[in-house]
């Protein structure tokens, strides 16, 4: 960025007077103002590493940074006589004109997508076509599940943002692409672990059974005459004396 002109990077002067080559912003979940970007500043040219940045910011995320200041507008007193509106009226209103204002921020992103999206395959925006594409035709869909949801407000979060800032039209497009593609390959990381599960349960289960013990009443009755097997053993006169003696 020390090299970059004003219209790339506003602080590229600062980044000359104090040795700045690398800037990086991440994108943080915050529980309290919707998303917080932590930016880190580099003496040195560090190379782009998309698994770093997604390291980064899944520990980030684990620190839950809350701010906080709180942003308040002053709006005068109503008049005496005016009848204050019913708290059903005003969450309506409230609705409604958010509603509103997220339609028109959505028709605008696709308007500024539409405006910048490359046609030859030369541009330097073309490694950007497929994120501009998807994110443009996610935009245009009239129902989305869940997930989508999530990612169209941060997107438009995200937009309402780089535009506060003054961003340039086109630097806006990038950094949303950038981060469209970070939110999907965020959600593919996220279900690896589902599919290796699925295939885990699918998996044989195979029991070992060991071979059942015989009856202790099977070996008692061996030389007992009711064995099968083995019968009586008669024994001579002489051996039983023998026997007898060797008892004693």
């Amino acid at each position: 960025v020390h090299t970059s002109s004003n219209a790339h990077f506003e602080r590229s002067g600062a980044a000359q007077q104090w040795g700045i080559k690398t800037v990086v912003g991440i994108p943080v979940a915050s529980p309290n103002v919707g998303r917080v970007v932590v930016v880190f500043y580099s003496r040195h040219d560090r190379s782009k590493d998309q698994d770093l940045v997604f390291r980064l910011s899944k520990e980030l995320t684990r620190l839950m940074p809350s701010p906080k200041w709180k942003l308040i507008v002053d709006t005068s007193y109503p008049p005496p006589n005016t009848k204050p509106a019913s708290i059903d009226e005003r969450n309506a209103n409230k609705e409604e004109t958010e509603d509103t204002t997220r339609d028109n921020t959505i028709k605008e992103i696709i308007t500024l997508l539409c405006q910048y999206m490359p046609s030859n395959p030369n541009s330097t925006l073309a490694s950007y076509c497929d994120a501009f594409v998807s994110l443009r035709l996610l935009l245009l869909r009239p129902t989305r599940s869940q997930e989508d949801e999530d990612n169209v407000r941060i997107m438009i979060g995200s937009y309402t943002s780089y535009k506060s800032s003054g961003r340039s039209s086109i630097d806006i497009c990038i950094m949303l692409a950038c981060d469209f593609q970070f939110l999907q390959r965020s959600a593919t990381t996220s279900t690896s672990p589902t599919v290796k599960n699925e295939h885990a349960k699918a998996m044989p289960q195979y029991v070992f059974t060991p071979p059942q013990a015989q009856p202790q009443s099977d070996l008692l009755s061996y030389g007992n005459g009711t064995s099968p097997m083995l019968s009586p053993v008669h024994m001579s006169q002489n051996i039983l004396d023998n026997v007898s003696i060797i008892s004693a």
